[in-house]
């Protein structure tokens, strides 16, 4: 998808170029064979963003002006890009950043994440003290009423995973979770050292899963995801309690589509993005 846009819109391209300079791989190549670079956590997290910010600047091109922003974690700096409150080419840098810590972070705390589905809250609680039970355990997100994200170590994992039905994520790290907590402080004085104009849309934080009123307190969101749960389920509802009426999921992540349009139903229509063509469409609607 990224190859598509970057062949019709010079500045997607150039987005993809300042991504392969900055990880010293040959991205397109990458995006179009795959390849064991994008397996590294501080590749895959620069490569995502320009992607996403592709995207985001070819629907402005045609017409589009977000109300809110929100990004599910990595997303959520694309999303602050998209307030026009920071560069792409910055944010796709400070990816880079936030890569290699967490890859660093990962080295020095092994484990991983696993998808928990058709659960009620009662039983991710009997998950949680029967990981907690074998070693670290903790909530990385809640995307729906009964679909959680577990993150921890191998030994808490695998208990959770014999018990209770699951799907092993294929993040190479504990993300979400105190394990990186020495990367938080890093990651904040990188966000906070980049230039900041006044921001053209609200920016919802995964954190609270509310619109920040402080525009000031993003960087400290932001470096405090690492070790937080994303509150994706409360921010489709602050979303649908904002008269939102229409949602463009940003990208090729079909799953927080089909999230979006479980939670939100009749009330907000849900466009996708993973193609040109689908980005005109949900561009010439919106427009309309």
């Amino acid at each position: 998808m990224g190859l598509d846009l970057a062949a019709r819109s010079a500045s997607a391209a150039a987005l993809l170029d300042q991504a392969s300079e900055l990880t010293r791989i040959n991205v397109r190549q990458a995006l179009e064979r795959g390849g064991p670079g994008l397996d590294r956590t501080s590749v895959l997290q620069p490569v995502i963003v320009a992607v996403l910010l592709g995207v985001a600047g070819e629907l402005v091109r045609q017409g589009l002006s977000p109300a809110f922003v929100a990004g599910h974690s990595l997303g959520e700096i694309a999303a602050w890009s998209a307030t026009g409150a920071i560069a792409p080419e910055a944010a796709i840098a400070v990816a880079g950043t936030r890569g290699r810590l967490m890859e660093r972070e990962a080295r020095l705390h092994p484990g991983g994440m696993l998808a928990l589905t058709g659960i009620s809250q009662e039983t991710l609680e009997q998950a949680l003290a029967c990981g907690r039970a074998r070693g670290r355990l903790d909530l990385a997100a809640r995307n729906a009423t009964d679909e959680w994200v577990v993150t921890g170590e191998e030994s808490a994992l695998r208990a959770v995973a014999a018990r209770f039905p699951s799907t092993r994520l294929s993040s190479p790290g504990p993300w979400h979770s105190p394990s990186l907590a020495d990367a938080e402080g890093e990651l904040r004085a990188a966000l906070m050292a980049i230039p900041r104009a006044p921001a053209g849309a609200r920016f919802i934080a995964n954190h609270t899963g509310r619109a920040v009123e402080n525009e000031a307190d993003i960087p400290g969101l932001l470096a405090g995801q690492l070790t937080r749960p994303v509150a994706w389920l409360e921010t489709l509802d602050f979303l649908a309690a904002s008269d939102v009426t229409d949602m463009v999921v940003v990208g090729p992540v079909r799953p927080h589509a089909a999230l979006a349009r479980a939670r939100l139903g009749g009330r907000v229509q849900v466009w996708t993005s993973e193609t040109i063509d689908k980005i005109s469409s949900a561009a010439e609607a919106l427009r309309s």
